[in-house]
């Protein structure tokens, strides 16, 4: 049969265009966007610096310029289990909230100024993004509307092939990345992988010795109630003291398929994100 995974919103309209009869499934992937800071970068060591930029990104802008109405947002675990904040619960915070974005950018210009960059001035940075067209485009949207804010700072964007990418953010070594990774199986497992410092993940360098006690701790727990209790204040912590690096958004999921398939619904949803649906076929059915 004949699909189309991962359509942007021009791919949504040329296609009903010419096929209005094509089946169109939507849904939240399980791939979420972000750029990450290494601290061995001096200004991205600095607590402030790394909550400026925080504050300061316009996040709809990012999640609607690629792939067009539809992304949710995500925090520090990914928003798609129990025991995570969810992406209504992301849009309340600062930096997140459309109501209190010149506050929150106020704030920002402050807390790099403390950090000793008033206007962006003497800060100077690079962003390596993952050679694919969403983690481009989000590297430049974030280029351009941090040099909007920060008249004085210098983002410069790098775009090795994959191999070296890979081989870049496996060794620690870059500035900062542009890129989008895939969730794991257990809420816990996600963060121990990206936060804890001996996590395979943990490309940026974090290390707390609190965030890893709260993930050992997690790691060992059996009751939902009790593990959910860890993480909230694991994710409180990560957002107003750590910020170890910055979520964008949770890339949606568009299918066309040809209108006459059925079952592909069963087949469809959070745990795919377009990936091995061709391998669902005892779900899938002529019609």
């Amino acid at each position: 049969f004949s699909i189309l995974t991962s359509a942007t919103d021009q791919d949504i309209k040329t296609v009903t265009a010419a096929r209005p009869d094509t089946l169109l499934y939507k849904g939240i992937g399980i791939s979420w966007h972000h750029i990450r800071p290494s601290f061995k970068i001096p200004a991205f060591a600095d607590f402030r610096v790394r909550k400026a930029l925080q504050l300061a990104i316009d996040y709809q802008e990012l999640a609607d310029g690629f792939y067009g109405p539809g992304s949710n947002f995500t925090g520090p675990v990914f928003s798609g289990f129990a025991e995570a904040w969810n992406s209504d619960k992301i849009r309340t915070l600062p930096g997140y909230n459309k109501d209190t974005k010149a506050k929150d950018r106020e704030e920002a210009a402050k807390l790099l100024a403390a950090a000793g960059y008033t206007n962006g001035d003497k800060l100077e940075f690079e962003i390596m993004h993952k050679p694919k067209a969403d983690n481009r485009e989000n590297a430049l949207r974030l280029q351009a509307q941090l040099a909007k804010q920060f008249p004085g700072i210098k983002v410069t964007i790098k775009a090795p092939e994959t191999a070296v990418f890979d081989k870049a953010q496996a060794g620690k070594d870059f500035q900062s990345i542009s890129n989008d990774s895939t969730m794991a199986p257990d809420a816990v497992l996600e963060g121990y992988a990206r936060w804890h410092s001996k996590g395979s993940r943990n490309y940026g360098g974090f290390e707390n010795a609190e965030a890893d006690a709260m993930l050992d701790k997690a790691l060992g727990e059996l009751d939902m109630k009790a593990r959910q209790d860890i993480l909230n204040q694991f994710q409180q912590k990560w957002v107003d003291e750590w910020m170890p690096h910055i979520q964008f958004y949770a890339t949606p999921t568009r299918h066309f398929i040809q209108p006459n398939i059925g079952g592909f619904d069963k087949a469809m949803g959070p745990w795919d994100s377009g990936r091995g649906i061709t391998h669902k076929t005892n779900l899938i059915y002529e019609v």
